[in-house]
């Protein structure tokens, strides 16, 4: 299972981080890991503030915790004949749902 820590931001989370990868990798550096962020930009960030430490950031994931979900329920999707909604068909959901209701929007 995973480990969560939570750390300010800065310098000192990311060597946290990367000696906390390197340990769970087994110091191998094309050993898989994941590691969630908050955000695409704070992912992007980190990526690569890793990827400036020694050994660089091969074998490690990192994404949003939407891009996880996705990641999970795309195979899900294929086996039952579906695929992820793409940001027009979200659109589409939504402007038909807030025509249907558009409480507070209304």
């Amino acid at each position: 299972m995973g480990t969560v820590r939570t750390l300010p931001v800065g310098a000192a989370a990311v060597d946290a981080l990367g000696r906390r990868l390197d340990e769970l990798r087994n110091n191998s550096v094309l050993a898989p890991a994941r590691v969630l962020c908050t955000s695409p930009v704070m992912a992007v960030g980190l990526r690569r503030a890793l990827a400036r430490r020694d050994g660089g950031v091969a074998g490690i994931d990192v994404t949003t915790i939407g891009g996880f979900v996705a990641d999970l329920a795309e195979p899900l999707l294929a086996d039952a004949g579906l695929r992820p909604a793409g940001k027009v068909e979200m659109l589409a959901a939504i402007r038909a749902e807030l025509r249907a209701d558009a409480g507070r929007f209304g």
